[in-house]
């Protein structure tokens, strides 16, 4: 008893997210599973759908490592769901920490614009694969020198 560690399970470990979101179930679930959809806000993040079940539940594979990923839908109203993601049969605690990251900045690039998704996904994945000091090291974007533009008018 009382021999794992935080989020290990009997064939690894864990990372877990969860969002509730501004849109009904079908949406939600049609962001996940039409790959067109889901490559603007998941990038080219190494997935690979296994078994779904319309509106209730998905099975992916991380190909990248061989774990395996749940996803979960609930509807909460008219025109708000819910989604569960749970990764397992992860390596180790970092490998853990890493994959709660990186469902964490996926499940918010979801809310994103339509105009902006595609953008944010690219961008987060190059964030989550580069060490820290080099993103934080990147030039201004052109957002940024947009703004201050506009402040010096």
């Amino acid at each position: 008893r009382g021999l794992r560690e935080a989020g290990q399970l009997t064939d690894g470990f864990a990372a877990n997210a969860s969002r509730t979101l501004e849109a009904n179930l079908e949406r939600l679930y049609g962001a996940w599973s039409d790959p067109a959809l889901r490559a603007l806000w998941l990038g080219n993040a190494p997935v690979e759908v296994t078994r779904s079940t319309d509106g209730k539940s998905m099975r992916m594979t991380w190909t990248a490592g061989g774990s395996s990923i749940d996803v979960n839908f609930y509807p909460k109203g008219a025109d708000r769901s819910q989604v569960k993601v749970q990764q397992t049969r992860l390596k180790d605690r970092n490998a853990a920490e890493k994959q709660k990251s990186f469902w964490g900045g996926a499940l918010a690039t979801v809310v994103a614009t339509p105009c902006t998704a595609p953008f944010m996904g690219s961008a987060l994945g190059f964030a989550l694969s580069q060490p820290t000091w080099k993103v934080r090291c990147q030039p201004p974007t052109i957002a940024n020198s947009e703004l201050s533009r506009s402040s010096q008018r």
